[in-house]
């Protein structure tokens, strides 16, 4: 059976593709005539941000995805004429359409970067092709479109049908934010009367500034690791003890962390390193107990303590160890070839011998 899929960094490239994300929109409100080298500038880190997380972390894609198709429908609107905007849209929406579909069949071989590129191309042709509509319209359209996008995906995700999410309703999100973005001079520019562009501007600072600080809590606390990405393993099996050693321990650790190789983790009240002496009962892998004294005898063998009252236990005292030896056998995890003491374990302890 195979491991689901966990990225031990979304929580720490989400956040900063976010925070870049909110100072790009930022710039382009402060700086409107430096527009196409913001745009410029947003298409190559939506580029570079893609570059650097799996497609399967959708959300972080996601981020990616909406800088850059930002960036294009912004260079779109300074690069060409307004009459030549529409012609050359209507050829990238063509184009772009066309190359959905073929990886959506399959036939690119390109992957994620081949949907990714065909879609910046339609949201491109998109914000191009928006100036066939009349400007008043274009961002009330975009809105209904990126609306209808998101029920698409809505759709798509509770039928458990992810060509609808990816293929039509991102496709669609992405084109109805090239609208937005392209109708978005007029909708200022018609609101210009008094103050109302100055409180739109504050407006929209403040709800950048909430963003960028909730993404910098957000990174500070995965830094400090109270937000984690990895699972955390629990012990849920309940059994009898099925093995029994006796031994030295050489190694006590209280309140320890395993890590099952970035997938998952669990922290232990105790773990001990017990250096085996003889092996008093073996569980169901063994064939009898001779079998398992010449494996265990002499070696090391890590004991887990999953119970909250510790016993106290020093370096060098022989115990009495009884506990479900699990043994790997299909996935791993934190107990994963360990001697485990736990409640759901019936006749688990461990003892000071005299």
């Amino acid at each position: 059976m195979a491991l689901a899929a966990i990225y031990t960094s979304a929580l720490i490239f989400g956040p900063a593709f976010i925070i870049v994300l909110a100072l790009c929109i930022a710039l382009l409100v402060r700086f409107s005539s430096f527009k196409m080298w913001i745009g410029a500038a947003m298409l190559l880190v939506g580029i570079i941000e893609l570059s650097l997380v799996p497609f399967w972390v959708f959300w972080v894609s996601f981020i990616g995805l909406c800088t850059s198709i930002i960036g294009i429908a912004v260079l779109s609107s300074v690069l060409f004429s307004r009459q030549k905007r529409a012609w050359v849209g209507i050829v990238f929406v063509v184009v772009g359409f066309v190359g959905v579909v073929v990886s959506f069949l399959g036939f690119s071989g390109w992957g994620f970067f081949g949907f990714a590129l065909w879609t910046a191309v339609l949201a491109f042709g998109a914000a191009g092709a928006a100036f066939l509509m009349q400007e008043r319209k274009r961002v009330k359209a975009g809105l209904v479109v990126t609306g209808f996008g998101f029920l698409m995906i809505l759709v798509g995700i509770l039928a458990v049908y992810l060509p609808l999410v990816f293929f039509i309703g991102l496709v669609v999100v992405f084109a109805g934010i090239s609208l937005v973005v392209s109708g978005l001079p007029y909708w200022v520019a018609q609101r210009s009367v008094g103050n109302t562009v100055n409180r739109l501007r504050k407006s929209l600072y403040v709800l950048l500034l909430v963003v960028v600080l909730s993404s910098s809590i957000v990174l500070s606390l995965r830094e400090t690791h109270v937000l984690r990405e990895e699972l955390y393993d629990t012990w849920t099996l309940t059994t009898s003890a099925d093995t029994t050693i006796r031994g030295v321990v050489v190694g006590v650790y209280l309140h320890y962390e395993v890590d099952n190789n970035g997938y998952s983790y669990h922290i232990f009240p105790a773990l001990l390193i017990v250096n085996v002496t003889e092996v008093v009962k073996a569980g169901q892998f063994w064939t009898n107990l001779t079998e398992a004294n010449e494996n265990w005898v002499n070696t090391n063998m890590t004991v887990v303590y999953d119970k909250p009252n510790v016993p106290t236990i020093t370096v060098g005292q022989r115990v009495e160890v009884s506990g479900y030896y699990n043994m790997l056998v299909e996935e791993p995890n934190s107990y994963s070839n360990k001697l485990v003491i736990a409640a759901e374990i019936n006749g688990s302890y461990i003892a000071a011998l005299s």
